[in-house]
């Protein structure tokens, strides 16, 4: 990887302590950082659910607005390595360049920032050492990162002439008792929430422009308890082949018998969603009107002993006089992404 965070500057405090990460060469032995999970990957388990979806939010309306990427990873300790060479080695093996990365070291109590080139005559001339003290009048880890971030976009603000949503992304969060998502931002959608130990949340939004008039998509998501012993006992693959099996057996039975409508193209199989494993069903359904697309993602929280697990299926219904569509899940995709368990 090409060298190009490579101005240092260090701030030595009481508490804390901000650095622009210096260059360095990796060498063998190092450990290696935690993989990635997102603009926010919160290994020393800083953050409550609601304090990192609030910084998760900041991050992607930052990358959404400015086209800047800021990473952040905290972490307990860096195994002996200095901090200013462990936050290199993560630039080296996340494969980061530009952007700007600030890793929180729990146990040395530092905070460690990275900028590209790009951006440094867009940060204060002491290379943030202005906002590090700003921020550390905050001191709990949290809270610090948050004020942090929202300085630096302060700053990027002022000298490229953007103006950050902060809010946008945070109203568009949904929670329940047992998860929470943001809702995908293109378009209108209507939003229904049941409650109950089901935690039914159902999104649906219909297009409304041309031939597409009368096309309609729907998300559901929900939290399925498991109450049979043998069940919960079950690998995740073993329960979610059972699930997309009786699926299948029910729409057979239910409505191709019966004539209400053709099944077709059933594929089943796994994907991993922002580090999740889910297990999915997609397939068409077609009537003398419509076409219907449809998927089924499953996650189970554990490899076995499951008491409970999420299902999000996806429906887009589609007049035949629209024509042929390439279907995409990608509204489904962005829920899956942004789901966070309060289990």
């Amino acid at each position: 990887m090409t060298k190009r965070f490579c101005q240092r500057i260090t701030l030595p405090l009481a508490l804390t302590s901000f650095w622009l990460v210096a260059c360095a060469a990796p060498y063998p032995g190092w450990p290696d950082p935690p993989p990635r999970t997102g603009l926010l990957t919160d290994y020393g388990n800083v953050f409550d659910s609601a304090s990192k979806q609030r910084v998760e939010s900041l991050l992607l309306a930052l990358k959404e607005t400015s086209e800047i990427e800021f990473v952040i990873l905290t972490v307990p300790s860096t195994g002996g390595m200095s901090a200013a060479d462990y936050t290199y080695h993560l630039l080296s093996k996340w494969g980061l360049e530009t952007g700007m990365v600030l890793v929180v070291v729990l146990r040395d109590e530092n905070y460690h920032f990275a900028s590209g080139p790009d951006l440094q005559s867009d940060l204060p001339p002491d290379g943030g050492r202005e906002i590090a003290q700003r921020s550390l009048d905050l001191y709990e880890p949290a809270e610090g990162i948050e004020g942090f971030v929202n300085l630096i976009i302060d700053s990027l603000e002022k000298s490229r002439g953007f103006s950050l949503n902060r809010t946008g992304a945070s109203d568009r969060v949904i929670k329940t008792q047992h998860y929470l998502f943001e809702i995908p931002d293109e378009r209108s959608w209507s939003v229904e929430k049941a409650g109950g130990p089901f935690d039914v949340v159902v999104l649906t939004k219909q297009l409304g422009e041309g031939s597409h008039a009368r096309t309609l998509v729907q998300i559901k998501v929900m939290r399925n308890v498991i109450n049979e012993r043998e069940l919960v006992e079950l690998s995740a693959r073993e329960n979610a082949d059972n699930i997309r099996n009786v699926e299948k057996e029910v729409m057979l039975e239910q409505g191709v018998k019966p004539g209400l409508y053709q099944l077709h193209d059933v594929s089943m199989g796994e994907e991993v969603v922002s580090g999740r494993q889910f297990y999915f069903m997609d397939y068409r359904t077609e009537t003398s009107t419509d076409l219907q697309f449809s998927s089924l993602y499953l996650f189970f929280p554990k490899a076995r002993n499951n008491e409970w697990f999420i299902m999000a299926h996806y429906t887009q219904v589609v007049p035949k006089e629209v024509g042929s569509i390439e279907y995409s899940k990608a509204d489904l995709m962005d829920v899956l992404r942004t789901l966070k368990l309060e289990d």
